[in-house]
């Protein structure tokens, strides 16, 4: 997306800079496996070995995330364990 003309050029250039950022963020990262499981198998120290891991909880009817420490809800964010 082009700058607009006629704005300043510090404004100029940190829309610019703020575009590239965006754009990096919205890129495709890849793909990432989520694991069929149960919230009673999510443990912290499972937590701690599959950092920025997803997992699908068959037993809620909702996804998991893990972030290095503990496992959260990916609807609420709020901590299973």
């Amino acid at each position: 997306m082009a700058v607009p003309p006629g704005l300043s050029v510090e404004l100029a250039a940190f829309l610019q800079q703020l575009e590239t950022r965006v754009s990096q963020i919205e890129g495709p990262q890849g793909f990432v496996a989520a694991y069929l499981t149960t919230s009673k198998a999510l443990t912290t120290a499972n937590a701690a070995q599959a950092g920025a891991r997803w997992a699908i909880l068959t037993d809620l009817h909702t996804a998991a995330y893990s972030d290095g420490v503990h496992w959260r809800r990916i609807d609420s964010g709020a901590l299973i364990v």
